[in-house]
């Protein structure tokens, strides 16, 4: 969405802006046309072909097996859809003047996607923290309040793996929109964790649905709300989903999620009878945040706008 929001192709036929699961806004640039076409030549001859009419030939799920691609895509600038970098747009105030409702969840990662295989101590997770933040882990795990080994799988290190993931770039969309936008922009975090599952020997997908467990292994207790577990609540859908075993409080919490989108989609604000009042970032030295779980509320937490600003200063594009 936050591609949408810039590109001159859309960015003009946006009445208002929703948003989570991060941005393309962050720690990288894009990628050039002719750096693209160069890492695709490149990807092709890794496959075995030598151009793309050889590849035209070959059915898609033969070239997707070949690919093996398990990441996003490598945005680029092609003079098309993006003509330049996003964040030069955001920066100028080109993008998409609306009003937008942004947001991300509390925990949306678990630290084991960064430990790769190993067992979950600093000293561990210190070379991926390293490589993603590109500071020594020393300086920026304390401000996560990750101080020992057991602090890792603990909420704090669940904030550090989604930070990583998605939620920094999410907020970096929500910090430039806000600063050259004049349209009011609305910042929520989703707490509430889903129940558990009622059928046995499965496991939650990444973003949505279940897979076969591969082990029989506990699944680890998740302190917050994982990545993609706000669809069915803020979709009003909890009862076609008979997989969870939801409660009351599940309902309630979706209610008001519900309430708040279908208030902003009808008039570009989430602010409704009934509701906890939320006050949009704009012009803000520390950003309110929507806390949506049991008791919702609004929060403003100068600790995390400072983590973000520490992060941010780090990555000069």
């Amino acid at each position: 969405m936050s591609a949408l929001v810039a590109s001159p192709l859309s960015r003009n036929l946006i009445a208002q802006a929703m948003g989570s699961s991060g941005s393309v806004l962050g720690q990288n640039r894009w990628a050039t046309l002719q750096e693209a076409e160069q890492m695709g030549v490149a990807k092709m001859k890794s496959m075995g072909y030598n151009s793309v009419a050889d590849m035209r030939k070959v059915p898609a799920e033969e070239l997707m097996k070949a690919a093996a691609v398990h990441s996003v895509p490598v945005y680029n600038i092609d003079g098309y859809f993006m003509p330049k970098q996003p964040m030069e747009i955001y920066s100028t105030g080109e993008q998409a003047q609306v009003p937008c409702l942004i947001g991300n969840n509390n925990t949306e990662m678990t630290p084991l996607m960064w430990l790769g295989g190993q067992a979950p101590t600093i000293k561990n997770i210190t070379p991926a923290v390293e490589a993603w933040y590109k500071m020594p882990a020393s300086e920026i795990l304390p401000k996560y309040g990750i101080n020992t080994d057991t602090d890792i799988m603990g909420k704090p290190g669940y904030v550090l793996a989604g930070d990583m993931f998605i939620a920094y770039s999410t907020w970096k969309w929500i910090d430039m929109q806000q600063s050259s936008s004049k349209a009011p922009v609305y910042r929520y975090c989703y707490c509430h964790p889903r129940p558990d599952m009622v059928i046995k020997g499965f496991e939650a997908g990444l973003a949505g649905g279940i897979r076969k467990k591969e082990n029989n292994s506990a699944t680890p207790s998740v302190p917050g709300a994982m990545h993609a577990v706000d669809i069915e609540y803020q979709m009003g859908t909890l009862a076609t989903n008979p997989v969870f075993a939801w409660t009351a409080d599940d309902y309630a919490v979706s209610e008001v999620f519900v309430k708040f989108f279908v208030n902003f989609i009808k008039n570009g604000d989430p602010n409704g009878l009934g509701l906890p009042s939320w006050t949009p970032v704009n012009n803000k030295k520390v950003a309110p945040v929507m806390m949506i779980d049991i008791d919702s509320h609004e929060e403003i937490n100068p600790a995390v706008e400072a983590r973000y600003r520490f992060i941010d200063s780090n990555f000069n594009i």
